[in-house]
């Protein structure tokens, strides 16, 4: 029996690996649902390391210049 979880699950993975299948709940979640589905699909897209080490390069960043 699929659960609700299991089809969120199922859309959480199909938009970071932008495989493009969905379950058909993407209408029916809430806009900021909605909005994170898109934003998933932009990590997927750009890719999960290379999103996260430009994160970490940014926050770096900023501790140089706060440090001095």
């Amino acid at each position: 029996m699929k659960t609700f979880f299991d089809s969120i699950l199922f859309e959480v993975a199909s938009a970071l690996g932008t495989v493009g299948l969905s379950t058909g709940i993407t209408g029916d979640l809430s806009n900021i649902g909605k909005v994170l589905i898109i934003i998933l699909m932009f990590i997927g897209r750009v890719g999960v390391l290379t999103f996260g080490f430009a994160l970490l390069q940014q926050k770096e960043k900023n501790k140089k210049y706060k440090n001095g």
